[in-house]
């Protein structure tokens, strides 16, 4: 008799005389032996204890998004950057009804006069983006129950003035027109302004061919505005 260890499991196993093959239970004993003892050396040992299993779980947020660009343009004359109003200048060409050539501060003459405005600087003063331009009809200041205002042409004609750009930077009598149009002193054709760009400009306005009100003060608006 032999004893023949496998794991924790020990079997006993009976060899058959040295004359005699094995017996069919020797044969049975020894392979349930290699059996069970690589069945049993493969098990996992018992837990020591009912505790339990704990861990942290790290969730990566994605980046807030940027915040949306802010569009802005500073208005103001060259001489007083804080002035949001101006008057028209000296008149030139046409003439006074005593005849003579029109100079006159501030006064326009119709037909054929026109006034220049002050340098006005304009600055883009949010994000990068497009300037436009566009103004308005002169209202008059008048007594009138029913007053006529000056629409804005292209040509002089009855109760309809001309506004140009003429700061020599553009091409000379650029005109001006009630529709937004791309301001291109700050970017030929688009209006195109990145952050802090200003320039300088002057506008020249000529008079009706005739007048409907007999006002002799009128008021119009030019608007920048900015955008995408």
């Amino acid at each position: 008799m032999n004893s023949v260890g496998i794991g924790p499991l020990r079997l006993h196993v009976e060899r058959a005389p040295r004359e005699h093959a094995p017996s069919a239970w020797g044969r049975t004993a020894l392979g349930l032996g290699l059996a069970a003892g690589l069945v049993f050396a493969a098990a996992a040992p018992a837990s020591a204890g009912g505790g339990g299993v704990s861990g942290t779980v790290t969730v990566e947020q994605p980046p807030p998004p940027p915040p949306p660009p802010v569009y802005s343009v500073t208005i103001g004359l060259q001489s007083d950057p804080m002035a949001t109003t101006f008057r028209y200048g000296a008149c030139t060409g046409g003439f006074l009804p005593d005849g003579t050539a029109c100079t006159v501060d501030a006064t326009l003459v119709i037909p054929g006069g026109h006034v220049d405005s002050p340098d006005i600087r304009v600055t883009n003063t949010g994000d990068a983006g497009h300037i436009t331009r566009s103004a308005t009809a002169l209202v008059p200041d008048s007594a009138s129950q029913n007053p006529t205002s000056w629409q804005l042409g292209t040509v002089p004609a009855q109760d309809v003035f001309t506004l140009a750009d003429v700061n020599g930077t553009l091409p000379a009598q650029q005109a001006i027109s009630s529709t937004p149009a791309p301001d291109q002193h700050f970017g030929v054709p688009d209006g195109s302004a990145d952050h802090g760009i200003a320039v300088i400009e002057r506008f020249r306005l000529t008079a009706p061919t005739a007048s409907t009100d007999p006002a002799l003060v009128w008021h119009n608006s030019i608007t920048w505005t900015a955008g995408a």
